[in-house]
């Protein structure tokens, strides 16, 4: 269809604009002829044995260290896209692979978002109301389906419901079974559940950092995945972190201000 192509050539397009080691590249991309019609195609860097981030870390039993170091290298991939102008918009372990040499690899830039660039709109953004992204892992914002609100910071949310699942092995609000009408209700209203919940011996800093990309009104998030990697990094060398500790009062104050 034509928005398959329009979402293949945009992939293509925001692909060759990023060199990464942790981003799978597209060595080349052509059209072939068939039946009267031109067939897009590209070729990518094949990764192999590579399984989604959730899965590697439940299969190798990751530690909380282990699972930040591996967390910040996705942060540096998702950052070098941001640097570029570059809003992924559908981060979810499916899309984070881990090759067997236990490097993260993104993948899945086919509903990217163009910024600060003269990309046409019909590539750089969504219409109002038309929704794209995985739900689960979607920012209140981003589930109003109005391009205008969607920056870096939806993509910082979508990091920390990742960072909460390699965790704890949990989504920090939906449950399975929840019902599809229930999921943006909840998005939108509930606080998550506390990381120490599931995991005790998680760190306190390493909750401020979950709970800070998690905040419902974006402007209290990370400025980007750059600078989230940058708390993980001082959280890997055990030194303060930007993160402070927000109460439940002060959360529920904020959700009343929006």
């Amino acid at each position: 269809t034509p928005e398959l192509i329009r979402r293949f050539s945009l992939e293509v397009d925001v692909l060759g604009k990023l060199r990464h080691p942790f981003i799978a590249q597209i060595y080349t991309a052509s059209t072939y002829h068939f039946e009267h019609c031109d067939i897009p195609y590209f070729v990518m860097e094949y990764i192999e044995h590579s399984q989604s981030i959730t899965d590697y870390v439940i299969r190798k039993n990751l530690n909380q260290q282990d699972c930040l170091i591996l967390f910040r290298d996705v942060c540096r991939a998702i950052g070098q896209g941001h640097a570029n102008g570059i809003i992924h918009r559908d981060i979810k372990p499916n899309n984070v692979l881990v090759d067997n040499a236990g490097q993260p690899k993104v993948i899945d830039f086919g509903i990217a978002r163009v910024i600060n660039t003269d990309v046409p709109d019909a590539t750089a953004a969504t219409t109002m109301g038309n929704i794209l992204g995985t739900t689960a892992y979607m920012s209140p914002e981003q589930l109003d389906g109005d391009c205008g609100k969607v920056d870096a910071r939806t993509d910082v949310y979508a990091l920390g419901t990742l960072l909460y699942k390699m965790l704890t092995g949990h989504h920090p609000l939906l449950s399975s079974g929840i019902p599809v009408h229930e999921i943006a209700r909840v998005i939108h209203e509930d606080f998550p559940k506390p990381l120490k919940m599931y995991r005790p011996d998680i760190k306190k800093d390493t909750c401020s950092v979950v709970d800070k990309c998690l905040l419902k009104e974006k402007w209290g998030r990370y400025s980007n995945a750059m600078e989230l990697g940058d708390d993980i990094e001082r959280l890997l060398d055990g030194v303060p972190v930007l993160a402070k500790p927000v109460s439940l009062p002060e959360k529920a104050v904020r959700f009343v201000r929006r």
